[in-house]
């Protein structure tokens, strides 16, 4: 799915904004699920799956064969749709 609409529509707004000098962001996100919203539908349920990240990753490596300047991370805290991406540190420090 995101493999068609990048070569429908990423690849032409980039080239586009790249003749007028302009910077392109590109925006990824790691899936929807509005299943947890209100009463149970199913058919909201992983409308979009995370897949264990591979969609998220499978955008981003999409992104950039564009060579592009940055890619905006869109719905990062959105915990009751799915969309939730943990922001963390490689360095853990410990206080006293």
């Amino acid at each position: 799915m995101f493999t068609i609409f990048f070569n429908s529509s990423f690849k032409n707004d980039f080239s586009d904004t790249d003749k007028l000098g302009l910077g392109y962001a590109p925006v990824i996100f790691p899936g929807y699920s509005f299943g947890n919203n209100g009463p149970p539908n199913n058919s909201l349920f992983n409308l979009i799956p995370r897949n264990q990240g591979q969609f998220f990753t499978h955008q981003y490596n999409q992104i950039l064969r564009l060579n592009t300047s940055w890619i905006y991370l869109a719905m990062f805290d959105e915990i009751n749709e799915g969309k939730l991406i943990l922001q963390f540190k490689s360095t853990i420090y410990l206080y006293n």
